[in-house]
């Protein structure tokens, strides 16, 4: 079998996002996105969403919004089409966002637990973008059904 490799990137560029730690970040499947969530050197968190389109340059890619967060963001995640971000982390909420109109929709939580720390590890999305899934720290595990019919 053939033994993968990353050859020489065509594209490689420092992005600016604003923040002291990245912990999370995640290409949109058309790859005209890529979303970075993290820390900032006070504590707070943040979520970048910059145009990751490659025109074989080095050079910087616009960033098209960004949202503070109280707490710092552990994984962030688009949806399986494309329409929606979401984001989580330290602060047990579920944040979503529409990465197109760059505004934020909804937020979900905090998410409490009698367990442990509730704050939100990971996310996931269904392949038809129908369910997010949110596992956090305390070892819960939440499925929500997305409406985007509102």
């Amino acid at each position: 079998p053939a033994t993968p490799h990353l050859p020489r990137p065509t594209c490689h560029t420092h992005l600016p996002c604003q923040v002291s730690i990245v912990r999370s970040v995640h290409l949109s499947h058309d790859i005209k996105r890529l979303a970075a969530g993290g820390e900032q050197e006070d504590g707070s968190g943040v979520v970048c969403v910059f145009d990751s389109s490659c025109d074989g340059l080095v050079s910087g890619h616009a960033m098209l919004a960004s949202w503070p967060h109280t707490m710092p963001v552990w994984t962030v995640r688009f949806s399986s089409n494309d329409r929606l971000l979401a984001a989580a982390g330290y602060d047990a909420t579920l944040s979503l966002y529409d990465p197109h109109a760059m505004v934020l929709l909804q937020r979900v939580g905090p998410f409490g637990s009698v367990t442990g720390p509730p704050f939100i590890w990971s996310l996931g999305w269904s392949a038809d973008s129908a369910r997010i899934t949110v596992g956090c720290w305390s070892g819960a595990a939440f499925v929500y059904n997305v409406c985007l019919d509102r």
